[in-house]
């Protein structure tokens, strides 16, 4: 089989569990699905260029970068548009419960990104596997070269430091 054949296999094998990563991510099903088919493009022109040890690692990053990206553009545009509607219609908003919990749930995930940031690369992608794929501790220990103890570790405090994060914003 051709290395485009067996990557074309592999990306449709992995395909339903990047769109659910993806989602998750963005929050929109269709952007998770733009975000995907634009993995895919990226794979399948690297992959031409040079020989890409670990594919399913691969594609998998990029998704995740993509949907960032995107999630970060649409807040961006979020914002334009209602600086656009003008602060009084703004500080109306501010003033209701909704809004209230809308900005602490921003500020909340603003801490747990930037904690992600500062934790060791194996431990964020041993949490973002877990809780953003929804992956199995024993796919996260294969794909991280770890035991399921050591995964689980791994998941356990990384999810407790982003816990503190928030905790210690609260105080």
């Amino acid at each position: 089989m051709r290395r485009s054949a067996r990557l074309l296999a592999l990306f449709s094998h992995q395909r339903s569990r990047l769109i659910v990563e993806a989602a998750r991510m963005t929050g929109d099903r269709a952007s998770a699905e733009d975000v995907v088919q634009d993995a895919w493009l990226r794979l399948s022109q690297n992959a031409r260029d040079t020989q890409i040890a670990e594919p399913v690692g691969y594609i998998r990053r990029v998704v995740r970068n993509l949907a960032l990206d995107e999630y970060r553009q649409r807040q961006r545009r979020e914002r334009v548009m209602s600086s656009d509607a003008g602060d009084a219609a703004e500080t109306q908003m501010a003033d209701t419960a909704g809004a209230d919990r809308a900005l602490m749930a921003r500020q909340e995930l603003a801490l747990v990104v930037a904690e992600l940031a500062r934790m060791p690369p194996r431990m964020r992608r041993a949490v973002e596997l877990h809780r953003l794929s929804g992956a199995p501790l024993r796919e996260i220990a294969a794909e991280l070269g770890v035991s399921v103890t050591g995964a689980h570790a791994l998941v356990t405090e990384g999810v407790e430091r982003c816990r503190k994060s928030v905790r210690g914003s609260r105080h």
